[in-house]
């Protein structure tokens, strides 16, 4: 039995509904615990300057990265 697009909406308006109370914590009182975020960029053949580490420093991507989860309050670990 297919679903109308009136119940596909209600049903992703729930499922929307679910995971935002899911990542704000639903008003607990304790913070949440940080999140640990492993970033894992491999390349094969042809390496994009954006992945590219050069001499030892991050990438572009790994700093783009890193700073926005520090903005968040995430921690990171980037692995070529």
């Amino acid at each position: 039995m297919p679903i109308s697009n009136r119940q596909r909406n209600a049903l992703c308006l729930s499922a929307l509904i679910l995971v935002s109370a899911t990542l704000t914590g639903c008003g607990s009182a304790e913070p949440a615990p940080p999140l640990n975020i492993l970033f894992l960029s491999k390349s094969a053949g042809f390496e994009h300057g954006v992945v590219k580490r050069t001499d030892g420093n991050p990438s572009f991507l790994d700093g783009v990265i890193t700073e926005l989860a520090a903005n968040t309050g995430a921690n990171v670990v980037a692995v070529n």
